[in-house]
């Protein structure tokens, strides 16, 4: 078996677990491996916060493990950022987030995102909750952030966007630009270039970081 299965014998909880994930063993190898993943997360209905990040999954283990998070019923940040997830997995991730109604804070940096268009408008859809929201480096061109731009409008809640690392050009700014005054809770957004776009209206300097 498995290093990282006979290391989840011993995890009493998800700290252990999350511990765990950032060392050397950290990647799923075997589908065990990613069954023992699975039993660690839903037994432990109470956590808060789970990271998935860099844990360098193929496409099934994203797809097992994201159909089981709304058993997480108190789950309000979860980071999948650094794992590549492709269209089947975007799919299922958004049906998925529909039932994660207390989710406040959502990171998918690195994980492709930007490139499909038609999973990222059901994504972002299911996403009117979030607080916190990053899709950095998810290669979100000027149509993403015109798609990113008509959800933004439904997300009253919404306190941190970044957007960083992102080929979105001028008029992809001045998309997220526009829609900024729906945005009335915003307090940090981060642009690429950020210091090339401070005229194009995006209000108080201090809301661009």
């Amino acid at each position: 078996r498995s290093i990282l299965l006979s290391a989840l014998e011993y995890f009493e909880d998800w700290k252990a677990l999350d511990q765990f994930r950032k060392t050397e063993g950290k990647t799923l190898k075997t589908d065990d491996d990613v069954t023992a993943v699975l039993d660690i997360i839903t037994s432990i209905r109470e956590t808060h916060s789970l990271d998935l990040s860099d844990m360098n999954l193929a496409q099934d283990a994203v797809i097992s493990l994201i159909t089981v998070l709304p058993n997480l019923d108190q789950l309000q940040t979860l980071n999948l950022s650094g794992n590549t997830l492709s269209v089947a997995c975007m799919r299922v991730l958004a049906v998925t987030l529909k039932m994660m109604t207390g989710l406040r804070s959502l990171k998918l940096s690195q994980t492709g995102l930007g490139r499909d268009g038609t999973h990222l408008v059901k994504i972002l859809s299911a996403c009117r909750q979030l607080e916190q929201l990053d899709l950095s480096d998810t290669q979100l061109d000027a149509n993403g952030a015109a798609i990113l731009s008509q959800c933004l409008k439904f997300m009253p809640r919404l306190r941190i966007l970044n957007v960083d690392g992102n080929s979105m050009g001028a008029e992809g700014i001045r998309s997220v630009a526009a829609v900024l005054p729906h945005c009335t809770r915003l307090e940090e957004l981060h642009l690429p270039a950020a210091t090339a776009v401070l005229g194009l209206g995006l209000g108080a300097p201090q809301a661009v970081r």
